[in-house]
């Protein structure tokens, strides 16, 4: 039996605050659902986002949460369009990370920063955020594939959540450079949950 796994979607932060997010998130899963009725796949797992546990518990709005307020579009339009004879399952991922992650992302950054020599510059470092090894990721998605439960949802993590400025100087703690660190006003996020972390019980 055939399985679809739905990664598609838009990462960089520019498309995600600025551009039309929403419109291509949704056209990209118009897509898969296309393929799903040529191929009819036992199942369909879509890899959605710890944000849209945000924006479904706390009703946050587009402007504050977007990729959460997409993500969780793109759950209900699969939802509603995804033929009966397939299972759905929503993996909602938190904080991902390992090599190729781009250099935007806070734990690439710190270490792209380290390696050039260059200023970093960040902003909030008190908030607490859940990481997960892509190994972890990839492992849990082959656990999934092979399961024959009849959940829908998960949310995908440690389970456990960390403050930023600790991950900050672990990874310092491993270089003997001393790295210049400003933090910026405008780069705070004081607006985003304080604590993240993932309800992996299902997993």
């Amino acid at each position: 039996n055939s399985h679809i796994i739905h990664l598609a979607s838009p990462t960089d932060k520019r498309t995600i605050h600025e551009g039309n997010f929403l419109d291509v998130s949704i056209k990209l899963s118009k897509t898969m659902l296309e393929i799903s009725e040529l191929i009819k796949p036992k199942k369909f797992i879509y890899m959605s986002s710890g944000k849209a546990s945000w924006t479904y518990k706390y009703k946050t709005s587009y402007e504050i949460n977007p990729l959460g307020n997409v993500k969780l579009q793109n759950e209900n339009y699969l939802q509603e369009n995804l033929g009966d004879n397939t299972q759905l399952q929503i993996i909602r991922l938190y904080n991902a990370f390992g090599p190729f992650q781009k250099v935007e992302y806070f734990i690439p950054k710190i270490i792209d920063h380290i390696r050039k020599d260059k200023v970093l510059r960040l902003g909030t470092l008190n908030h607490k955020r859940d990481f997960i090894f892509i190994d972890n990721v990839l492992e849990a998605i082959d656990v999934l594939l092979k399961s024959n439960t009849n959940e829908c949802l998960f949310e995908l993590g440690s389970g456990q959540s960390i403050e930023m400025s600790k991950i900050l100087d672990l990874i310092l703690s491993y270089s003997e450079k001393k790295l210049e660190i400003v933090i910026e006003e405008n780069l705070k996020r004081n607006y985003e949950l304080h604590e993240e972390i993932a309800n992996i019980k299902n997993l």
